[in-house]
């Protein structure tokens, strides 16, 4: 996959936006930080690339990359906008970074979702979204998601996004006014089937979380970090894996069909033809009741009430594997988007000590060669 030759770090200059102290993090400052009434300013363009046309809803920027990718170094430009193309693995966002799949790293389609609003091309291999059906595409809470992968290429947010309303094709209308109302980023609950998305979960409409509290950094830790929503078995829409089974389906639904379709043949339980999602494994008990919290695979929970960012694994009323239990969402420096490298260091009985208790044997404790945890 070779990039096109639009990197928003060399079109676009930093947005000065400025995010409100307290419980709502809404932007606030300057219109003219984002907008631009004429797009012109004493004979010259107001576009961040000189661009003789301004984005939609009049803004300075055509597209989200135009604050959220600006630069490599930092994980907040400015303390305050979260940064989706960071270059270090240790410092990218809890959703990941593009950086690898973008072209700056080893140019790997594996490493990332290839999101055409920053510059990267549609993947070489890969004609649809993995685990790809129709019976997930979209709901009555997001909205109806595109399903004609041939001609479009996944974007930020809209019919073909993860932001955003999917009833809406273009970005900008399906993330209209949500910076103006954005909730959450302080540790406490968002989202449910009838919020907007600015009151959803990283504007991931109507979907249900708690988001760290980013008043200092964007860097998630085992005592400042996201807690993940999630429900036992694929009914319930407002769950983070019911965000990624829109496009990737037939690694969710428990429809009992077969190795094709579905992750289980028995429909809710073992024997599982996938790795499975929405399961619950605080009752599983043997090496899985020895899962301590980590940010490196963290679990979701049903209960929202009474968490709040600082969860440690004792706080939570369940312990719901979900799919960011090993993937990033945006894209790691690990094929297939995951936490950890799958392919040299996850080695059954033989971890040895820098690597015990790591990736897989966060859940798998017994696997790794030691017992004790």
């Amino acid at each position: 996959m070779k990039l096109r030759m639009k990197l928003f770090a060399a079109m676009f200059g930093l947005a000065a936006l400025l995010f409100a102290a307290g419980n709502v993090f809404a932007v606030t400052g300057a219109c003219v930080n984002c907008h631009t009434m004429h797009n012109s300013q004493d004979n010259a363009v107001m576009t961040f690339n000189s661009s003789a046309t301004a984005g939609g809803m009049l803004l300075r920027g055509a597209s989200c990359g135009g604050c959220h990718a600006d630069a490599t170094a930092n994980t907040a430009l400015g303390g305050a906008i979260p940064q989706v193309n960071v270059s270090v693995a240790a410092n990218v966002l809890p959703g990941g970074s593009f950086y690898w799949v973008a072209g700056n790293g080893t140019e790997d389609d594996p490493k990332g979702h290839n999101v055409s609003d920053l510059g990267i091309d549609a993947d070489v291999t890969l004609t649809t979204p993995p685990g790809w059906t129709t019976t997930t595409a979209g709901n009555a809470n997001t909205g109806t998601l595109g399903t004609d992968w041939a001609t479009n290429q996944l974007t930020c947010a809209g019919t073909y996004g993860c932001h955003g309303d999917h009833d809406y094709a273009d970005k900008f209308d399906a993330l209209q006014g949500a910076h103006h109302t954005n909730a959450g980023n302080d540790g406490t609950a968002v989202g449910g089937s009838t919020a907007s998305v600015g009151e959803s979960y990283r504007f991931l409409k109507t979907i249900q979380g708690i988001e760290m509290d980013s008043s200092s950094t964007w860097v998630e830790t085992n005592s400042n970090h996201n807690v993940y929503y999630g429900a036992v078995g694929d009914t319930d829409n407002t769950t983070i894996s019911e965000l990624c089974a829109q496009c990737h389906g037939n690694f969710h639904l428990r429809d009992g069909e077969g190795a094709d379709d579905g992750i289980s043949a028995g429909g809710t339980a073992s024997p599982w033809l996938r790795h499975p999602t929405d399961i619950d494994m605080k009752g599983l008990g043997g090496e899985y009741a020895l899962y301590v919290y980590d940010v490196e695979a963290p679990i979701g929970v049903n209960t929202l009430t009474g968490m709040d960012e600082t969860a440690a694994v004792g706080d939570y009323t369940e312990q719901i594997v979900t799919c960011l239990s090993c993937h990033r969402a945006h894209g790691s420096n690990n094929d297939d988007l995951l936490r950890w490298d799958y392919t040299t260091n996850m080695t059954v009985g033989q971890a040895g000590a820098s690597l015990v208790n790591t990736g897989c044997f966060r859940c798998h404790t017994a696997k790794d060669g030691d017992n004790t945890q």
